[in-house]
């Protein structure tokens, strides 16, 4: 059921003013990557330099600009968070559908959930325990997966490694697997509906392209140690990188466009440091990226020149997944986040960059 602060419906508990006043209140073949499993030495330690922004000058990325003055007036104390849905303990990620629902990964289940807190499972039994999600412009979903035991398999990989998969919402069949991996710790999509996706034990992240018959996959960024959790900016050119190391890490890596029309990543710059166990990454329009620390049990708000983090909600035990809302009563200046079996909200008063949702 949902918390006493949502009275009938989810609709309920996304009032503005409700808000306000809590912030004021304090089927292809799978391709095997197996021939990458030799994993890369420790990156060497690089200095706190920021990368270049995108180039702007391209027409074909070029976005609206935000109002600066939400981006000078962002809470620097912490804010209260309400919860939004109860009984998910085994909860490791969601997406926004765009329409009033979430899609919640727990263990071998995906459902969705909306007013009311009404649930229906998406697809029957998955071969495996699905660590992240994302929707894709498409609207189908991808998926990383891992065994549901460290003995087993995914795709026909070898003992304990994972895959990527994706599938249709509301389709009866099984998931199409696209390709195995280490251990997927993150996924993310740009704005040209490829997928990438961090295979940590191997040092990798790898972007995946969906196209008839099959699919491409390819290593791009192999100079970030166990890299986990991903998020794109607002233009699709700054890639943002979690990384165990160095007691949690951040990178950032920018895409550049070659004269032949790819994009290309630079080398990933390390910005942050000990920012503690990154259990989820998100970006707002005024380049902020927002931290989950699992460990600590907070989220922290981090922007260039990236020499302190500011700590905006301590009131997330065990904190996995972080997301802006969109679509529906999830406002877009709220940061929804998992916490000891529930999804919860805080208004941080930035607009968050809006990740893909099934077309209507």
């Amino acid at each position: 059921m949902l918390a006493a602060l949502c009275a009938a419906s989810v609709g309920a508990c996304f009032p503005d003013e409700s808000l306000k006043a809590l912030d004021a209140s304090i089927d292809a073949p799978a391709n095997d990557l197996g021939s990458d499993a030799t994993a890369d030495a420790p990156a060497a330690d690089r200095n706190d330099v920021p990368v270049s922004k995108p180039d702007a000058s391209d027409d074909a990325d070029v976005v609206e600009p935000v109002d600066a003055g939400r981006c000078v007036s962002l809470p620097r104390d912490p804010v209260g968070a309400m919860t939004v849905y109860e009984r998910l303990p085994d909860a490791t990620d969601f997406a926004f559908d765009g329409a009033g629902q979430l899609a919640v990964a727990s263990l071998r289940d995906v459902s969705a959930i909306g007013a009311m807190d009404a649930r229906s499972l998406l697809f029957p039994a998955l071969p495996g325990n699905v660590t992240a999600l994302r929707y894709l412009p498409t609207g189908d979903l991808v998926m990383a997966m891992a065994p549901t035991s460290m003995t087993g398999t995914l795709g026909g990989g070898a003992p304990g490694e994972g895959a990527i998969y994706t599938a249709a919402t509301g389709d009866a069949g099984a998931p199409t697997l696209r390709v195995s991996v280490g251990r997927a710790g993150g996924l993310a999509v740009d704005a040209e509906g490829a997928v990438w996706f961090s295979d940590t034990p191997r040092n990798r992240v790898f972007r995946m392209t969906l196209r008839a018959g099959g699919v491409d996959v390819v290593p791009m960024i192999t100079d970030v140690t166990a890299p986990t959790w991903l998020a794109f900016d607002q233009m699709g050119r700054v890639l943002y990188i979690a990384s165990t190391v160095m007691g949690g890490s951040l990178y950032r890596v920018t895409l550049s466009r070659t004269v032949l029309g790819d994009l290309m990543p630079s080398d990933a710059v390390g910005v942050l440091r000990g920012v503690g166990s990154v259990s989820g990454l998100a970006v707002d329009t005024c380049d902020n990226v927002y931290l989950a620390d699992e460990t600590a049990g907070r989220i922290v708000r981090a922007a260039d020149p990236w020499t302190e983090t500011t700590t905006l909600v301590t009131e997330a035990p065990n904190a996995r997944a972080i997301a802006f809302g969109q679509g529906g009563t999830f406002d877009s200046d709220t940061l929804f986040f998992l916490t000891g079996g529930s999804v919860r909200a805080a208004s941080v008063r930035a607009p968050g960059v809006a990740l893909p949702v099934p077309p209507r």
